[in-house]
């Protein structure tokens, strides 16, 4: 009798993987702010400026007010209102539109366009 060739095979097995969580933190250091820290080019109501501590933006018929810039958000004074703002919030004053571009020990850089 002749023996037939026999092919063995390694058992296939599946596994489930779990996608790694990715985790973003805040910046270790500012973006570099277009109008640096000239506050004065805001007064048409478009600009980006880096400030630090309590400062006074001026805007189209108005003013802006960084009173305080501790952690993660600042506060901002605006047509007598007090408003604490974070990284990404959107703001709106006498037509226009605040963003906190990103906020890191005690400075932050704001991004201002009309609305």
């Amino acid at each position: 009798m002749t023996a037939t060739p026999t092919t063995t095979r390694a058992p296939t097995t599946s596994r489930t993987t779990t996608p790694r969580r990715t985790t973003t933190s805040a910046p270790s250091t500012l973006p570099p702010a277009a109008d640096g820290t000239n506050v004065a080019a805001c007064a048409d109501g478009t600009c980006e400026v880096e400030v630090t501590g309590p400062t006074t933006i001026p805007i189209p018929g108005s003013t802006l007010a960084v009173l305080a810039i501790t952690g993660d958000a600042l506060t901002i004074l605006a047509k007598s209102t007090t408003i604490r703002a974070d990284a990404g919030d959107t703001i709106r004053v006498s037509g226009v539109v605040v963003k906190p571009v990103a906020i890191v020990g005690g400075s932050a850089v704001l991004s201002l366009t009309k609305a």
